[in-house]
């Protein structure tokens, strides 16, 4: 009854929250489609095992788009839907709208629906069923939509924006306001949970916090400061274990990386990368707001939004790898699919899917002034041809091909080289949506003996039959190899 196993079941792909994809992404920014919904989509979608892809619109409702862009069904939850659908793995789709939390069958039937209070964060679905989400109170509700237990934040009309990470060992994690009764008690908190709804912990921050929080594989808590513009590094006992200051205020959720590092948005127009010892590893200048919060693909390629309209894919060692340009802001935080298609929406309607174009590998031997390619390419239906270009440098390939390859052909020879010369190859596989440029690969040809029996039967007659002497063989075993 826990989370759906599916390439993104929920808001940031985990319970975790570390927005980081298992699946290869290998986008050139081209776009497959766009689905047009009602109003603004800051809803950031989630998708099922059958890569079906939901998402929410502020026209109220919620949408289940089929992963060729066509509408599977709607849902009017007759408020504004920016929190992120949360799967189970029976299907069943939570969200929250208005003052009420959701629940629909996969074919977008009402099941129940709980009333919350005004909802604006995203539900997490715990292994036992339990479904987590914030709003005036903090809320376990059980499968069949009764209260589990609610905790109380105290005199507080702020409703919670940060929506939950759950760690390994149940432990739920939220940032929200608190205020006691008296009034002389209150701030904004990163909340730790117990799985029975007792406080564990809270830490202090420095301001409001409508980031949610990401959880290391050593159980570090990451989450960012909208107030004093911190990204804040909490130790799983509560304590401070490091803060790195942005230059304006942290809406985004942080992201974490395979290698542990840590990036998250910031007002001050930056996409931030982190080192998990809080030292800056690098920073990426959009023209503006970057409250989406990112997805990392399996390749380490970082998916993000920005206010300045655009889209963009970062290489993870910062540089920009391609961006999309849309038609107003990109809130909406990225998800990666199975085929490596991500999607994200925009505040101008649109639901987009940059599509992934399978990885080709190339490979190159060098030999008697000649060099031998071959390659694979996954997707060959759709290929119409390939180019080969060469060069004596790294990334100094020719601006034309010096062949154009059939796509019956999955290997050439190049024999225009020399000896002892080194050389450099790039394939662009051309496409009907566009080309994909493949790995750079290098060989040096050089002098090799011909080998005294070079094929199956000794030649390509396959006649067996060779020049040599062999009178003088007397039958003696001189050795032999056990394998």
């Amino acid at each position: 009854m826990g989370l759906m196993n599916s390439a993104w079941p929920k808001f940031h792909h985990d319970l975790q929250n570390t927005g980081l994809s298992l699946n290869e992404s290998n986008t050139k920014g081209t776009v497959k489609w766009g689905y047009q919904a009602g109003d603004i989509v800051n809803s950031s979608p989630a998708i099922d095992s059958n890569g079906i892809i939901y998402f929410g619109s502020r026209d109220n409702y919620l949408y289940a788009i089929n992963p060729d862009g066509t509408l599977k069904w709607k849902y009017d939850a007759g408020s504004w839907v920016d929190s992120s659908p949360a799967i189970a793995s029976d299907g069943t789709v939570y969200f929250g709208a208005g003052a009420y939390l959701y629940a629909l069958s996969p074919n977008g039937n009402l099941k129940w629906k709980y009333a919350t209070d005004t909802v604006w964060d995203s539900p997490a679905i715990a292994p036992d069923g339990t479904i987590y989400i914030g709003a005036y109170y903090f809320f376990a509700i059980n499968p069949d939509g009764t209260l589990k237990w609610k905790y109380d934040l105290g005199q507080t009309e702020s409703t919670i924006i940060s929506s939950p990470a759950v760690a390994s060992d149940g432990t739920v994690y939220f940032g929200a306001y608190y205020s006691n009764s008296s009034g002389d008690s209150y701030g904004w908190y990163l909340y730790a949970l117990n799985p029975d709804g007792t406080l564990k912990w809270r830490y202090l921050t420095g301001g409001e916090i409508d980031s949610s929080p990401a959880i290391g594989k050593d159980g570090t808590i990451y989450v960012g400061d909208w107030d004093d513009n911190y990204l804040y590094a909490i130790n799983p006992d509560g304590t401070l274990k490091w803060r790195y200051l942005t230059g304006g205020h942290i809406y985004s959720s942080p992201a974490i990386g395979a290698d542990g590092t840590i990036y998250v948005g910031s007002q001050d127009y930056y996409l931030y990368a982190i080192n998990p010892d809080g030292s800056l590893k690098w920073k990426y200048g959009t023209g503006y707001y970057v409250n989406s919060s990112p997805a990392i693909g399996k390749d380490g390629t970082i998916y993000v939004g920005s206010s300045d309209t655009h889209f963009y894919a970062l290489n993870p060692d910062g540089t920009l790898k391609w961006m999309y340009s849309t038609d107003n802001s990109v809130e909406s935080s990225p998800a990666i699919a199975k085929d490596g298609t991500v999607y994200f929406g925009s505040d101008d309607k649109y639901l987009y899917a940059i599509e992934s174009l399978p990885v080709t590998t190339l490979v190159a031997i060098g030999c008697n002034n000649r060099v031998a390619l071959n390659w694979n390419d996954p997707s060959h239906d759709d290929t119409t041809e390939y180019k080969l270009y060469r060069g004596t440098t790294s990334g100094g390939e020719s601006l034309t091909p010096i062949a154009i390859i059939d796509k019956t052909n999955l290997e050439y020879v190049d024999t225009n080289v020399i000896n002892g010369q080194t050389y450099y190859y790039k394939l662009s596989v051309v496409k009907s949506s566009g080309e994909l440029e493949t790995n750079e690969v290098v060989a040096i040809p050089k002098d090799l003996p011909e080998p005294i029996w070079p094929l199956l039967k000794y030649n390509k007659k396959n006649t067996g039959q060779c020049e040599y002497d062999t009178s003088k063989n007397k039958g003696k075993l001189k050795w032999k190899y056990q394998t």
